[in-house]
């Protein structure tokens, strides 16, 4: 078996016959079962095939995560921001005044 299959954990979400769940739970509905050996414990089908289970897919995490103080992190928090001729002129409303967002951040207002 390949160094990935050994990785396995009981907290892993796998799919097993069609079935997608942790490692714990496949084992406990009898779909996969617990092989031992020198070098840790495995899981494999219980079919005729005793192959292992196939590790979920997780979401891509390539999805835009702004700075929460850049103006763009701010109009998404759902400030009102003024944008500057330069990063340290931009301002953020708070308190009925537009506020730069470094003397906000200082004095803890954002």
């Amino acid at each position: 078996m390949s160094d990935g299959d050994r990785r396995l954990t009981e907290d892993t979400v796998a799919t097993a016959k069609g079935i997608t769940a942790s490692i714990r739970t496949l084992e406990k509905l009898g779909l996969v079962k617990r092989i031992s050996g020198s070098d840790g414990d495995m899981w494999v089908t219980t079919d005729r095939y005793n192959t292992p289970p196939v590790p979920a897919s997780t979401p891509p995490s390539d999805h835009f995560q702004p700075d929460p103080y850049s103006l763009t992190g701010l109009q998404i928090r759902g400030y009102q921001v003024l944008p500057g001729d330069m990063a340290a002129d931009d301002r953020v409303w708070v308190g009925g005044a537009f506020i730069r967002i470094t003397e906000a951040r200082k004095n803890g207002l954002i």
